[in-house]
């Protein structure tokens, strides 16, 4: 029993003593981080660079981008959010006691020297501080410092217009040291040009896509001598959907509306009118919204050439109307001219022809008159030329009578005999004796034999037609509208295909080599 309690207590104190070692080593290594960061800084003078007076310090940069939140057409910028890793050597802090690379705060950028890096394209930048400053330093046995920091940049990014909506824009993103000549600092991609810039998967932008990047090298010389810059390309190649539905396919319908007044009656001019000018007035206010997103270039672009297009078909088949409406007001002005003149010479040939008949009327009334004597059947005969002249008059448009004397030769006479010596002209009857054989029969005179009447039918006036309504260039009204329903889709359709073939064919996906 002895014997066990003393076995525990033994293990207890083991234990004990062993937690108290561990303890003690922990200790001793922060305390020996400590004195080693203490000592690299005791004689570490911040203010000069590492191996001031002989080569350059090699600067390597690389990028990891994190998202690309907006492109601005109206300030041609671009914001950009990245990591941001730099890394040099500097012999004075390196060491030795110590195997690994030490993980240090923040904070010790500002005990040691740090490059001067700067963004020349850049508008405005911040660093993140949610929770804490979002950076770190890395301190390796041979003196390597990797300093990391996350960055939100603005750079100004110069656009070409000229294309758009089917446009690609290259924006870039330049690094260099802000005082530093190329005889002290030398900035260079760390991992090349393939491995030293990192896209996060899931960047997405709403009207752009990121298609390709580029990263060079080179050198820029300004007034204060030659300084190392590094760039970063990237290309994006704008998104044509959003375009389509808000843009071109409202443009095609309301020029297609405006074709409409193609098909209806000339006589419409309310509903032809109101339907041009509204159509004319929503692409006024589609190409002025479109606009409205842009910065005021004064170049011409691709979707204003295609707007402006749409824009002259519309005022185009507004016009049109206006052209059927004037050349139909003159030639209705010109077939009441045509109508009136036909009108005017219908009556003055009424006219002549009823005067010519009535004197012809009178002229055989005259001629029967020689031959006509106090009997009362001669009278009879008069009366009843008188009442077929007052006919003639009437329809003087459609009759004339034509006295035509015809003597008989007394060898006819003869030949007639006694019998037809009683009859009147014409083959009546021989007139008949009074009553009491008082009234004697009537003598006729010699060489004034009766006339016969002979009723000739004069055809009637000639009908007027009326003229077919060819008033200009031989074209009627009706024409224009019939051309135009064929002419302009035709037109508008191998704009269509014109346009889309030569802009869709430049568009490219990739960086030219020849750039910039």
């Amino acid at each position: 029993m002895g014997e066990a309690t003393t076995l525990k207590l033994l293990l207890f104190l083991g234990s004990l003593l062993l937690v108290q070692t561990k303890r003690g080593s922990g200790d001793s290594l922060s305390q020996n981080v400590t004195k080693l960061l203490n000592s690299l800084l005791d004689d570490y003078d911040k203010r000069l660079r590492p191996s001031y007076g002989s080569e350059p310090v090699e600067i390597g940069v690389t990028l990891f981008i994190v998202s690309i939140s907006s492109i601005s057409e109206v300030n041609m910028d671009f914001t950009l959010d990245f990591y941001f890793r730099q890394m040099w050597i500097d012999r004075r802090l390196s060491y030795s006691d110590i195997a690994d690379e030490m993980i240090i705060s923040s904070e010790m950028i500002n005990s040691i020297w740090s490059p001067d890096t700067f963004f020349p394209d850049e508008k405005t930048a911040y660093f993140h501080t949610a929770t804490s400053r979002n950076e770190f330093v890395r301190l390796r046995p041979k003196g390597n410092v990797l300093y990391s920091m996350r960055i939100t940049v603005t750079a100004s990014c110069p656009m070409d217009f000229r294309y758009f909506p089917l446009d690609r824009q290259i924006c870039s993103l330049e690094v260099e040291s802000f005082g530093y000549q190329t005889k002290d600092i030398f900035y260079k991609w760390a991992e090349g040009s393939l491995k030293s810039v990192g896209v996060s998967s899931k960047l997405s932008m709403p009207q752009f896509r990121l298609t390709d990047y580029r990263v060079r090298e080179y050198q820029i010389t300004l007034s204060t001598g030659n300084y190392s810059r590094l760039a970063l390309d990237l290309l994006f190649v704008r998104s044509l959907g959003y375009y389509i539905i808000q843009v071109y396919v409202p443009t095609i319908l309301i020029v297609h509306i405006s074709w409409i007044s193609f098909w209806l009656h000339r006589s419409v001019a309310p509903a032809r009118v109101s339907l041009g000018i509204t159509t004319v007035l929503t692409m006024t206010t589609l190409i002025s919204s479109t606009n409205a997103s842009l910065p005021k270039i004064s170049y011409l672009k691709s979707i204003d050439v295609y707007l402006v297009t749409c824009f002259v078909m519309v005022f185009a088949a507004l016009l049109e109307y206006a052209c059927v409406f004037y050349l139909t007001n003159r030639c209705d002005k010109h077939h009441k001219k045509v109508k009136a003149k036909a009108k005017a010479k219908a009556e003055q040939d009424k006219r002549s022809a009823d005067g010519h008949c009535r004197c012809e009327v009178f002229q055989t009334l005259l001629l029967q008159r020689r031959w006509m004597e106090d009997d009362s059947a001669v009278w009879r005969r008069r009366d009843s030329l008188v009442e077929l002249s007052r006919s003639f008059s009437e329809n003087a448009t459609r009759h004339r009578v034509v006295g035509d004397t015809q003597q008989n030769s007394e060898g006819q006479r003869r030949e007639e005999g006694p019998d037809h010596q009683g009859r009147r002209p014409g083959g009546s009857e021989p007139t008949p004796r009074r009553h009491g054989g008082s009234e004697p029969t009537p003598k006729r005179h010699r060489g004034s034999e009766p006339e016969t009447i002979r009723l000739v039918r004069i055809p009637d006036a000639p009908q007027h037609e009326e003229p077919e309504v060819r008033c200009f260039c031989r074209i009627k009204s009706t024409d224009i509208d019939n051309y135009s329903r064929v002419i302009f889709p035709l037109v508008f359709a191998c704009f269509n295909v014109v346009y889309w073939f030569t802009y869709l064919s430049i568009k490219e996906e990739t960086l030219p080599a020849e750039y910039p």
